[in-house]
């Protein structure tokens, strides 16, 4: 679990489009928390540019767990496709946002 402090215009809308999910095991009665969408998880990491929030890119990515289309209009609406782009050369990884 982690806590977000808003900081910025970007974390205020992240907290905003949380979304409700349960997080009660299998054999357990509903749980329900909230959490941000994994676009803005991406953005929120992009941001913050640690080696470990790279990393937690990565695995989004890797787990197609993002929708390229909402994350470009959150990524355009905060400035931070440039960050992108550095982030994809950086990485060397084709640009999925660039189609």
């Amino acid at each position: 679990m982690q806590f977000l402090p808003v900081a910025s215009p970007l974390d205020e809308e992240a907290l905003e489009q949380a979304v409700a999910v349960n997080v009660a095991g299998p054999d357990e009665p509903p749980l329900m928390a909230r959490t941000l969408t994994a676009e803005h998880v991406v953005a929120v990491a992009l941001k913050v540019g640690r080696t470990r929030d790279s990393a937690r890119i990565q695995a989004f990515l890797d787990e197609k767990a993002v929708d390229s289309k909402r994350l470009k209009s959150i990524l355009e609406r905060h400035n931070l496709m440039g960050d992108w782009e550095a982030f994809c050369f950086r990485h060397a990884i084709r640009n999925p946002l660039a189609e």
